[in-house]
């Protein structure tokens, strides 16, 4: 979020996009604030939702290869810069898949969490 606010405070014009993966829609952090970063800064917001309601539109599931590849398979976004946060097992897949696209690896960041 940090990330994002700074990048929404300064005006940043560099595209953005953030995969947020819940189990469902309770659990997203800062939804509020994250539609107001989308509509003001141009931020597209992609929810994941494992467990969606029945008239839900967006992404389901868990984020997978194919979701990472629809999303960022362009040439375009080869060299952006890509911050990731989640479980191990998450991370291993978008790095490897990202890799895969021809992102360097040099270009992907990452951060580690572990459920109790």
């Amino acid at each position: 979020m940090g990330i994002l606010r700074e990048r929404h405070t300064i005006r940043d014009p560099r595209p953005t996009v953030l995969v947020y993966g819940n189990r469902h829609a309770g659990q997203i952090a800062y939804a509020g604030e994250l539609e107001t970063i989308a509509r003001e800064h141009g931020t597209e917001v992609v929810h994941v939702l494992s467990e969606p309601p029945e008239d839900w539109d967006g992404e389901t599931g868990m984020i997978t290869p194919d979701l990472i590849r629809r999303h960022f398979g362009g040439d375009e976004r080869r060299d952006w810069l890509y911050v990731l946060c989640g479980p191990p097992p998450m991370l291993i897949l978008v790095e490897d898949t990202l890799i895969g696209l021809g992102v360097p690896a040099t270009r992907i960041l990452s951060e580690q969490f572990v459920y109790d």
